[in-house]
């Protein structure tokens, strides 16, 4: 079966679970044991997060330094890849809004994937939503080249930072789909840039926000809700997706409200 954005959001009732991190509030962030985990658990989407190395390696991490994950210490582009990926990546455990900073690894052996690697594990499985925090245009482009060699446009999307990055990645691939990070209360500035989906914070939700995202075509899901009744209350907006640690819960959720009544 053919994995594809277009047949995620094809049914405007239905709910869609973005895996923030991959089920990151159980297992460790942006590791490929929380993406396997969150495809298992029914996640629509995997989101996570590409930085590079100092020598040139994109590699899957949130954070610009190795500090709070690893026991690495740092900026990850002051370190190569080949110190990076013998690195513990699983001192922080819990959601990535109320976790803790643990004093040894949850998981030993849990290891910073590269975006290949992830590419590789996810790719034709699940959706994925990228978010692109690379230091330099020439990464850049090879976050997107991999992402075409890969013959991933359908069931990708790269989330980048502002609209100049947007600009650089439509004209290196114009296939790609894209989400922008700034300014997301504009959604009329996010289409005409070429965006194809919106990530609004909880903070800045309204029916008028809602309405002109779904007039202009823009697939929305909200950053973030960690709890059942976070969960709900974003859908009871009328939001379609939401971005969540706890991806099994949101299924969970969604499961109980497409019961028939």
């Amino acid at each position: 079966m053919e994995i594809s954005l277009d047949k995620v959001f094809a049914d405007p009732s239905r709910k869609v679970v973005t895996a923030h991190r991959g089920l990151s509030g159980v297992r460790p962030e942006n590791t490929l044991a929380a993406f396997l985990a969150a495809e298992a658990a029914g996640a629509d989407i995997v989101e996570f997060d590409v930085r590079d190395t100092q020598d040139g390696v994109p590699i899957v991490l949130h954070d610009p330094t190795l500090d709070r994950t690893t026991n690495g210490a740092g900026p990850v582009v002051a370190s190569t890849w080949g110190t990076v990926r013998e690195l513990e990546a699983s001192y922080w455990q819990g959601t990535h809004d109320r976790g803790q900073r643990l004093a040894a690894p949850a998981e030993p052996g849990t290891r910073i994937p590269s975006f290949e690697q992830v590419l590789e594990t996810l790719g034709g499985k699940t959706c994925m939503n990228i978010q692109v925090y690379v230091s330099t245009q020439t990464v850049l482009r090879r976050v997107c080249d991999m992402v075409r060699a890969a013959k991933l446009h359908a069931s990708t999307f790269l989330m980048v930072a502002d609209f100049a990055t947007a600009a650089c990645v439509r004209s290196v691939d114009s296939g790609l789909q894209l989400c922008i990070g700034t300014e997301r209360d504009k959604p009329q500035k996010h289409a005409a840039a070429g965006a194809r989906y919106l990530q609004p914070w909880r903070g800045i939700l309204s029916p008028e926000l809602r309405d002109e995202a779904l007039a202009l075509g823009l697939r929305t899901s909200v950053f973030y809700a960690n709890t059942p009744e976070d969960i709900a209350a974003i859908w009871d907006l009328g939001y379609q997706g939401i971005l969540t640690d706890r991806c099994d819960l949101a299924v969970a959720v969604r499961k109980e409200r497409e019961k028939p009544t």
